[in-house]
């Protein structure tokens, strides 16, 4: 698994999800994305999104590698 913390606010439109600069994410690849593309799909580290309503552990928002700053995992 991969970490990494938030460089930029983000937010999915349509849902409540968001992730806040400075909140640390778990990481995982878009691999449904061609290759060199630089995404990745993010969520709280810690399991709490910035609404305070409890979210599926599948739920994610996918980045771009420029709005995370990627942490060795």
């Amino acid at each position: 698994m991969k970490t990494g913390i938030m460089q930029a606010d983000v937010e999915l439109l349509g849902t409540s999800l968001s992730l806040q600069k400075g909140q640390r994410v778990r990481l995982t690849e878009a691999t449904n994305l061609p290759p060199g593309r630089g995404k990745w799909f993010a969520a709280p580290l810690d399991g709490k999104w910035a609404d305070g309503i409890d979210h599926g552990p599948d739920d994610s928002i996918l980045i771009s590698a420029a709005e995370v700053d990627e942490l060795s995992g």
